[in-house]
């Protein structure tokens, strides 16, 4: 075991709380591999943003995000197939709310939109989407002060 690999000791019936019967060890780099592996599943196969259009007619939606200084739009194409999650911050959890529908997208909330991207990365065809009224980063954890409790996140820019 090292500094960093995460354990999960659990105890047994008739065994002292101060005792485990079995130990589970995960190993930092392996945590790390599969970080790695989710972030850029995530980031290469969807995008996401502002919600700053909605056309009911033709199912679509436009995303703009601001990342690094610089401005994106995508036009995003749903369809019947299209997944939708909501998610609410109640200020002590957050959770999902009962299944959404495309007509409860509302202008200006962040969503996340993932599925196949056109090769310029212009317009993307939904598989699922998560929205929701806060806004989401996804970055590298640039320095950590225990004494205010304040991480400095470097936001991911992935194109």
């Amino acid at each position: 075991m090292n500094g960093g690999d995460w354990i999960c000791a659990r105890t047994g019936p008739g065994v002292s709380q101060k005792r485990t019967a079995s130990v589970l060890v995960a190993p930092r780099q392996n945590i790390q591999r599969q970080q790695r592996a989710n972030l850029a599943r995530w980031l290469n196969g969807g995008d996401f943003g502002t919600v700053i259009e909605l056309t009911p007619q033709s199912k679509s939606l436009v995303l703009e995000r601001h990342l690094g200084g610089n401005s994106k739009r995508v036009f995003v194409n749903t369809s019947e197939k299209t997944g939708f999650r909501r998610y609410i911050w109640d200020g002590a959890e957050l959770s999902a709310t009962a299944p959404p529908s495309r007509a409860q997208v509302r202008l200006g909330e962040w969503m996340y939109v993932e599925g196949s991207s056109s090769v310029d990365g212009v317009s993307l065809n939904a598989s699922w989407s998560s929205s929701a009224t806060f806004r989401a980063i996804a970055g590298t954890v640039g320095a950590i002060n225990p004494f205010d409790e304040t991480v400095n996140l470097n936001e991911t820019d992935h194109g």
